[in-house]
């Protein structure tokens, strides 16, 4: 019995120990997104509530609609946005009592390119137990970020999600336009253009 009772202390303390040792004392998510249109394009969808409500999904896979401020649901997590200067916007996380700060980044890649950052840091401890849980937790939360991030770059990928209104490319003939032209043996002037 005395063999047992050494034998569990053993083991609790190598799992204290590989907690210690293993496990951050922060959490930290990031997840990347890769979003073919401009910079400002992406941030306003971002940073406006009727936008977020278009391409947020809820567990079911429907989108959701009239939340009027209320913090999105994704899982177990409540998601609140809120818009900041320089193209981040926040968003507090909400998962029972525990509130886990994150921002989105919104980064020009080229002139209609842009790459959206998504970063989330959960609270530093010491307490090898709520390193377990927030390991756990942070599991969770990553797989629901990355399909949050994959439905908000599929419905990026219409203009009419970008821009508002449906976008068609098209070749236009211009029957206004004259084109003359004339050759010189000096440079041309000015009175030679007008």
């Amino acid at each position: 019995m005395r063999k047992w009772w050494i034998g569990l202390i053993v083991l609790v303390l190598l799992f204290i120990t590989a907690g210690y040792l293993l496990l951050p004392s922060q959490q930290v998510i990031t997840n990347y997104s890769f979003i073919g249109a401009a910079q400002n394009s992406v941030y306003r969808c971002l940073s406006d509530e009727s936008c977020l409500q278009n391409w947020w999904q809820d567990s079911s896979g429907t989108n959701v609609s009239g939340t009027n401020g209320k913090p999105l649901q994704k899982g177990d997590f409540t998601f609140q946005f809120s818009p900041r200067f320089g193209n981040v916007v926040i968003a507090d996380i909400q998962h029972q009592n525990t509130t886990i700060q994150s921002s989105l980044a919104v980064l020009a890649l080229q002139v209609d390119s842009s790459a959206v950052e998504w970063k989330t840091t959960f609270p530093q401890t010491g307490n090898v137990f709520k390193r377990f849980q927030q390991y756990f937790l942070a599991k969770k939360l990553r797989n629901d970020i990355a399909d949050l991030m994959q439905q908000f770059g599929d419905f990026m990928q219409e203009d009419k999600n970008i821009y508002g209104l449906d976008v068609q490319p098209a070749k236009v003939t211009d029957t206004m336009v004259v084109t003359t032209s004339m050759e010189t043996k000096d440079y041309p002037s000015a009175v030679d253009y007008y």
